[in-house]
């Protein structure tokens, strides 16, 4: 019996099916510790209270001296770099903006530490890194890039890792030469990996396209190393040169990826680049309920494992690249009609 596949020229409407998604926490009105702009004494409540300007942390101070399930509240006001790299609690210590305030920061860095919720930072001007941190949540903040080097959000070894509700905007005019996300290998010899990270409702758009002369490119997301990856429920359109490309082919050893689930995403279009989805080196993918405006690509010369695909739309330009993408991804060459092939346009 022929095998079908059904390449499906269709605009980007919205997500297939439902999927599980994280809910973001409701936002206490007290806390155990706050945090404002020029900080304080810094003392711990061993019960949530109100906010005293006396008492306020400084972020770093506030994760140093929290216990673990502590709850921290972030006051309103324009901050640089809010850095976490205190030694992590027992467990997990919820940083939150406060509510009905506006909370803009120059960037936030997770660094060396662990068992840390971040969420509702209202802007950031540059990268959300976390690196060697493991058990981490970064929910619902929103970078606006300009001119930089560095990507919206950043990860390298970092295991259980959560980027939930996080919106990254590019800029047509100033050039960006960081991705919206990246999830990177190792830059020391240490040998580590990120292992079981989640993107779940991330935005990305809006970044600068390819300039040849700037020699810069943005893709929506880039991952280079991640064991366990789930891209969840999100959305990527106008990005440079690809919206969503995963390979570890091209880095040094012991970068690898492996276990990819990509579920329920919308992606939309490359200005720059033939395909929105770039799927290359990694071990077993699976694709459900994706809707894709523009081109995929799939390479089999360095993906490894098992492909399966199920329920997706993918706006193919023509047959031949539905063939590629879905043929080598479900090992159907040599199993199809040569007249037919067994796939359709609709």
């Amino acid at each position: 019996m022929r095998r079908v596949i059904t390449c499906a020229l269709l605009m980007l409407v919205g997500p297939l099916a439902a999927s599980a998604h994280a809910a973001l926490d409701t936002v206490p009105s007290t806390a155990n510790l706050w945090v404002d702009t020029d900080g304080g004494t810094c003392s711990r409540s061993g019960s949530p209270t109100s906010y005293s300007n006396a008492a306020a942390c400084t972020p770093n101070a506030a994760l140093s001296a929290a216990s673990g399930g502590d709850t921290v509240l972030i006051k309103g006001g324009s901050y640089g770099l809010l850095s976490l790299t205190a030694s992590a609690p027992g467990s997990v210590v919820k940083f939150f903006g406060a509510s009905g305030e506006t909370v803009n920061a120059a960037g936030l860095s997770i660094l060396d530490t662990g068992n840390v919720s971040v969420q509702g930072i209202d802007q950031l001007t540059d990268s959300i890194e976390v690196k060697r941190s493991n058990h981490v949540w970064v929910k619902d903040t929103y970078t606006k890039l300009g001119a930089t080097n560095y990507p919206g959000i950043f990860a390298m070894c970092a295991d259980d890792l959560h980027f939930e509700h996080n919106e990254v905007e590019g800029d047509y005019v100033l050039n960006q030469y960081g991705d919206g996300i990246q999830i990177f290998p190792d830059d020391t010899s240490s040998g580590c990996h990120s292992d079981g990270v989640t993107v779940d409702h991330a935005y990305v758009h809006d970044l600068h396209d390819y300039d040849p002369l700037a020699d810069n490119h943005s893709d929506g997301i880039q991952v280079g190393d991640a064991h366990g990856l789930t891209i969840k429920n999100s959305r990527f359109n106008n990005c440079s040169t690809q919206c969503v490309f995963i390979n570890d082919d091209g880095w040094a050893v012991p970068a690898s990826i492996t276990d990819v689930v990509l579920e329920n995403n919308m992606v939309g279009i490359a200005q720059t680049g033939t395909n929105a989805m770039n799927l290359g080196g990694a071990t077993n993918y699976t694709l459900r309920n994706n809707s894709v405006q523009q081109n995929s690509y799939y390479a089999p010369s360095v993906a490894r494992g098992t492909f399966t695909a199920t329920g997706n739309i993918i706006n193919f330009w023509e047959n031949y690249g539905c063939f590629v993408f879905y043929g080598w991804g479900l090992g159907l060459f040599g199993s199809l009609d040569v007249e037919a092939l067994g796939f359709k346009l609709h």
